[in-house]
């Protein structure tokens, strides 16, 4: 009888430990997986090496995360990079890039870091071993559920009235003649092509240094877009109501936004909207005030949110997401008398470096996005949103 209970105390208890440390590896695996996939999209797609950030970010989130008290044994060959069907996202780009990162982790005899037995000693088996592997892979998002109430116009090709001109802040979209109102020749006017699957048309680009550019209060009038130049717009669904533009600027609506959906102007007008950003734009600010920008890296330094202790946000709440609306269909519109509305083409990230009243100056970055199968995705130069996902 004790025999067997022996036996029965080592089923139950040792293949239990078994059990539970399978589950916490793969757990560890999932994580470091999401870790070094979130590295590859935010830092590079083509650092490797072991002591690149993705390899380095995967062995130490996995590291943290202890299977039976220990930490699992990654080596560097076993964080991997294969070609997944997202590596082929960036459309007519050409060559894939690796989108996916590969992780395997072990806890056994093999790797020297095996888990002892309990009961099973006494039938001379002193050793049991786990191993899992996850992969996850980095893809472009085309939507977000915290986009901000303020959209500017997407890049165009200025030609109106220099041929070839340069897309500067003092540009205006000019498919009329800004003082005769007569209607521009085709060689003549300004061009816009929005971004989609195939290319970036004349839309912003990730690979673009703007450097630091001031978003300011804009005019809903066909002669009057301007690069930078926000209108305040509805967030459909938002948690707050659609025209609170105050808590959609200074928290989050909530509110799915995809691109190719339109977004109906705030009610009460620009001057007054404007305001009510200003302020919830400077409230962000103020709850990271420590942050900063690094133009050689292109990131941000220096938060709370990088802070073990008191941690204030999963990333600086100084970046944020606005949209890219277009700017031909703005100009049509508002040339007719029907303007009520942008059509978003693109969204991107935005960090905010400094505020003055209803203006604010920051730079272009990446940001966390959702997919939405419903929406396009756009080519990769053009995609600033980046979508972490686990997909095995």
């Amino acid at each position: 009888m004790l025999f067997v209970f022996t036996m029965m105390s080592a089923f139950v208890i040792d293949y239990g430990v078994q059990l539970v440390s399978r589950n916490q590896i793969q757990n560890a695996v999932d994580a470091a997986a999401l870790a070094g996939v979130t590295s590859l999209a935010y830092d590079s797609y083509t650092d490797w090496s072991p002591s690149g950030p993705a390899q380095s970010s995967a062995r130490s989130v996995a590291a943290k995360n202890l299977v039976w008290n220990e930490a699992a044994n990654i080596p560097a060959a076993n964080v991997e990079f294969p070609v997944c069907a997202s590596s082929y996202d960036a459309g007519a780009s050409g060559a894939p890039i690796n989108a996916c990162v590969q992780v395997t982790a072990f806890r056994d005899a093999i790797h020297t870091n095996a888990i002892p037995t309990i009961f099973g000693k006494l039938m001379g088996q002193n050793w049991i071993g786990v191993a899992a592997t996850a992969i996850a892979e980095a893809k472009s998002g085309n939507a977000t559920d915290c986009l901000k109430p303020l959209a500017i116009p997407d890049r165009w090709t200025e030609i109106y009235p220099t041929n070839p001109g340069t897309w500067s802040p003092t540009s205006t979209f000019d498919k009329w003649n800004p003082i005769t109102g007569v209607l521009l020749p085709v060689p003549s006017r300004d061009s816009y092509i929005s971004p989609d699957q195939l290319g970036a048309g004349t839309g912003l680009q990730i690979t673009m240094d703007f450097g630091a550019v001031t978003v300011k209060p804009g005019s809903v009038s066909w002669s009057g877009i301007s690069p930078w130049l926000y209108l305040p717009v509805q967030i459909p669904a938002s948690r707050w109501g659609p025209n609170d533009v105050l808590d959609n600027t200074h928290s989050c609506a909530a509110a799915t936004v995809s691109i190719g959906d339109r977004l109906n102007f705030a009610t009460g007008g620009v001057a007054a909207n404007a305001a009510l950003i200003g302020q919830g734009l400077l409230d962000l600010y103020n709850s990271d005030s420590g942050a900063s920008w690094n133009p050689t890296t292109k990131r941000v330094e220096g938060s709370c949110a990088d802070l073990l202790i008191g941690r204030c946000a999963s990333m600086s709440p100084r970046v944020i997401a606005l949209a890219a609306y277009d700017p031909l269909d703005l100009a049509n519109a508002s040339h007719a008398g029907t303007a009520t509305s942008v059509l978003v083409t693109n969204i991107f990230g935005f960090f905010i470096a400094s505020v003055s009243g209803t203006n604010a100056t920051g730079y272009l970055t990446k940001h966390p996005g959702l997919r939405n199968s419903n929406a396009i995705t756009l080519y990769d130069a053009s995609s600033f949103l980046r979508a972490s996902l686990l997909v095995k």
